[in-house]
């Protein structure tokens, strides 16, 4: 791998990825739910794992490789609980079998602490997770939670467990290529989502998108892109153009592209798989997401 200093000269990260995976394939995941909205932001939030097996079901038939969990207690509210995982895991694998891929969230949403985002992974050792890297990696501790952070991505890959990194901006960006550099982590394993905009900040997220091309790495595996709002689809159908998968779905986006509110998460998935489709590209499956992401 090159020096990070070296980062202005790479490549555009999404040049690479076009590279190094078939051009034609666009994995597609959805997000139903995520940590805060509730049924009185839409009454077809999927909040319990019998309804959130039926998301998946649903999202699978429209094109659907992965489903990306976060799971709530009785109330509603946001959980990092192993019990709630696995009962969760368990009605969605009842529902799709292994025709989706099951990824998990180590989203502390300012209640857990960093120890619990690590345990979570260990005691439910998933087939995928998502970690934001700003979540795990304070830069004013001396270095000890990058060293965690780094033990924990090895003993996922040991485990046989697909870690996908989130990236927020370019800073995140460069802090993570530093960090993969200085621990000798291959790049060439790395899964990356990258997040356009924020509910505050959607208008922001096309703008983000050309941002991010002008920073990249040596080699990345996988580059998935998510947007906020009704600039959604258009925000991963771009980046789709650049060789990137997309992540729809309630827990950034309620709208269709025509501004009407999407009945389902998987109306959500259907208008992606029609923007696939219509770029002449093929639906990646979740045995081929699998083998991508060596889980």
């Amino acid at each position: 791998m090159s020096s990070p200093d070296s980062s202005p000269l790479s490549p555009p990260i999404f040049q690479t990825v076009a590279r190094l995976r078939a051009p034609s394939q666009r994995f597609i995941a959805v997000a139903p739910n995520g940590g805060r909205r509730v049924y009185a932001d839409h009454q077809a939030i999927p909040l319990k794992p019998d309804e959130l097996a039926q998301v998946a079901r649903s999202c699978l038939e429209r094109g659907a490789a992965m489903i990306h969990l976060h799971v709530r207690d009785k109330a509603g509210r946001h959980l990092l609980d192993q019990e709630a995982y696995e009962l969760a895991i368990s009605a969605v694998k009842n529902a799709c079998g292994d025709e989706i891929l099951i990824q998990i969230t180590t989203e502390a949403l300012g209640i857990y602490p960093v120890e619990m985002q690590h345990q979570i992974v260990r005691d439910v050792r998933p087939d995928a997770a998502s970690l934001a890297f700003r979540e795990f990696v304070d830069e004013s501790d001396g270095g000890e939670s990058e060293e965690t952070f780094a033990t924990l991505l090895n003993w996922m890959r040991l485990q046989g467990a697909a870690a996908q990194i989130i990236i927020y901006d370019t800073d995140d960006l460069l802090r993570f290529r530093k960090f993969a550099y200085a621990h000798d982590l291959d790049l060439k394993d790395t899964n990356l989502l990258y997040v356009l905009g924020r509910y505050s900040d959607t208008p922001r997220g096309l703008h983000q998108l050309c941002e991010f091309t002008a920073f990249g790495f040596d080699e990345v595996n996988s580059l998935m892109v998510c947007a906020f709002g009704r600039e959604e689809l258009g925000a991963v159908t771009a980046a789709a153009l650049f060789g990137a998968d997309m992540r729809v779905g309630f827990e950034n986006n309620l709208w269709l592209p025509d501004g009407r509110v999407a009945p389902n998460n998987a109306a959500l998935i259907a208008a992606a798989a029609q923007a696939v489709t219509g770029l002449g590209m093929e639906i990646g499956t979740a045995t081929q997401l699998r083998t991508l992401w060596k889980c």
